[in-house]
C-alpha cells in the first residue's frame, strides 16, 4: 500500500471513530435527559405526592391533614405538569441545535437561560407546595418531619453507603 493510501486510511478510521463516539455521547445525553424528564431521577414512587405520604405516615397526620395536603399537592402538580411539554419542546431544541451543520453557542445559551427559568419558577411552585403544607402541619410533625429529612441527608440518597436502605430506627445489622 502507498503512503498516501494508508493516509487516507487513517484519516477516514479517525473520522468514523470520531463520529462514532459523538453518537454515543448524544445518545447518553439524550437517553439520561429522557430518563429525568420522564418519571424523575428517582422513577416512579419518588415525587413529591410519595414522599410527603411516607412523610405523613411518619408523623401521625389526621384523615383531615391527609386529604388537605393531597388536594394541595395535586394543585401544584397541575401547575408542574403544563411546563412538561416545555421542557419536551426544549429538548428537541437543543438536539436541533446540536445537530446543526455549525452549532451556534449563541442559541445554545438562549435555550440554557430559558431552561434556568423554567427550573426557577418551579422551584417556587414547590417552595409553595411546601410552606402550605407546613401550615397544615403542626409545629411537632413538622420537626418530625424535619427530623427523618435530616437522617434521610446523612444517609444520602442510595441508602447507608453500606447497600442497606431505610432501616427501621433501633434495628442493628
Amino acid at each position: 500500500m502507498t503512503e498516501a493510501k494508508s493516509k487516507n486510511w487513517r484519516r477516514r478510521g479517525f473520522v468514523w471513530g470520531a463520529i462514532g463516539l459523538s453518537a454515543l455521547g448524544f445518545g447518553a445525553v439524550a437517553a439520561q435527559s429522557a430518563q429525568a424528564f420522564h418519571r424523575g431521577r428517582g422513577g416512579p414512587g419518588h415525587g413529591i405526592q410519595f414522599v410527603l405520604k411516607r412523610a405523613l405516615k411518619h408523623v401521625d397526620a389526621t384523615e383531615a391533614q391527609r386529604a388537605k395536603i393531597d388536594e394541595l399537592v395535586k394543585q401544584h402538580m397541575e401547575v408542574l405538569k403544563d411546563q412538561k411539554g416545555e421542557r419536551k419542546a426544549m429538548r428537541q431544541k437543543m438536539l436541533s441545535i446540536l445537530s446543526q451543520e455549525k452549532v451556534n453557542p449563541a442559541a445554545a445559551e438562549e435555550l440554557r437561560k430559558e431552561f434556568v427559568e423554567q427550573a426557577d419558577a418551579k422551584s417556587v411552585v414547590m417552595k409553595d407546595l411546601m410552606l402550605e403544607v407546613a401550615k397544615v402541619l403542626t409545629p411537632e410533625q413538622r420537626k418530625k418531619i424535619a427530623t427523618l429529612a435530616s437522617k434521610r441527608g446523612e444517609r444520602g440518597a442510595k441508602g447507608d453507603r453500606r447497600g442497606r436502605r431505610h432501616r427501621k430506627e433501633g434495628r442493628t445489622e
